[in-house]
């Protein structure tokens, strides 16, 4: 607030210029604290594990951190990196794997989780967490070789606002890595929209309950419909409609391929399906609108946009100047 530095002393942060005091409970300091997206707070507390590549089996994380960024793993080795949104780390055990220092926030109690998943690294120092808001990160501008955004501008409650902000911490020469919800016929969850203006006001323990039901109900069916759909031909058209289903039936598919245990495709299910009817903001964008304000990032060159992942990426380059 005031742009001076803050010391640890004993249990808390404090800044000598200005006298603010940032309490830190478990290690962790809490710059916000707040029950505006609690139910990113319980999702990723309570199914921690299930997307992390050395929990689950896969490499689902890896893949799409370099499909979606253009990079390699080299890119990210040593490299001052923030992850805005980290959730329970998915991301977060990636990067630090590739070698680099990362500093890792989430605006909710999620922050936990992805401390837990990767206190070695909190303990080596290559790993830097706190609950914080991406409206107000407290950490210097230009300060961070690679942002990474992903999963976290459509529910900001003002995602170009967000953007702005993850933008002013890239140092000259460094890279913004982001995505967002598409809107588009592709992408469009009917039923999803339909529900979210009465899911997304529900106590998120009771919304959890009611979809553990539903997924319970409709996993067997669709992973029945979905068994001899896994090869090419006019059976994709199988997985395209169950796609818009109630629930999330993306893992189902990875278990049917191989590639996931039985009971962590069902949890990952439970997962996706209260993430895409809890969350207090959804704001997808179209590809024109996302062009629009990638395009307007000042002193940035576009390295790559387009459709993946999510729906919306990008890669924006920080011009390094004279």
């Amino acid at each position: 607030m005031c742009g001076h530095e803050l010391a640890q002393i004993g249990g808390e942060l404090r800044c000598a210029h200005c006298g603010r005091v940032i309490p830190m409970d478990g290690g962790i300091p809490r710059f916000v604290s707040s029950e505006t997206h609690a139910s990113f707070a319980l999702e990723w507390k309570r199914f921690a594990d299930v997307q992390l590549d050395s929990r689950n089996g896969t490499t689902e994380s890896r893949d799409r951190l370099l499909a979606q960024s253009h990079l390699h793993p080299e890119d990210f080795a040593d490299r001052r990196i923030l992850e805005v949104g980290c959730g329970a780390g998915r991301f977060t055990e990636v990067l630090l794997a590739f070698g680099a220092r990362v500093t890792a926030v989430d605006y909710s109690e999620a922050i936990e989780a992805c401390a837990a998943s990767n206190a070695a690294a909190i303990t080596a120092g290559r790993l830097t967490v706190a609950q914080a808001d991406v409206f107000a990160l407290p950490f210097k501008d230009r300060a961070f070789d690679i942002v990474i955004g992903y999963g976290m501008l459509q529910h900001t409650g003002a995602p170009r606002r967000a953007l702005a902000r993850l933008w002013d911490k890239v140092v000259p020469g460094g890279a913004l890595l982001v995505d967002r919800y598409q809107l588009d016929f592709r992408h469009f969850l009917p039923i999803k929209y339909a529900l979210r203006p009465f899911t997304r006001t529900m106590q998120p323990e009771k919304l959890l309950g009611g979809v553990e039901k539903l997924c319970a109900a409709l996993v067997p069916i669709e992973r029945r419909l979905l068994r001899g759909a896994q090869s090419g031909g006019a059976r994709r058209f199988i997985r395209y409609v169950l796609g818009r289903a109630p629930n999330s039936t993306y893992p189902l598919n990875l278990e049917l391929r191989g590639l996931l245990a039985r009971d962590v495709a069902f949890r990952w299910s439970v997962l996706d399906t209260f993430d895409q009817y809890s969350p207090r903001y959804d704001l997808p964008c179209t590809a024109a609108q996302w062009r629009e304000q990638i395009s307007a990032l000042q002193e940035g060159q576009v390295e790559h946009i387009g459709s993946g992942g999510q729906g919306n990426v990008a890669v924006v380059r920080r011009l390094a100047g004279p």
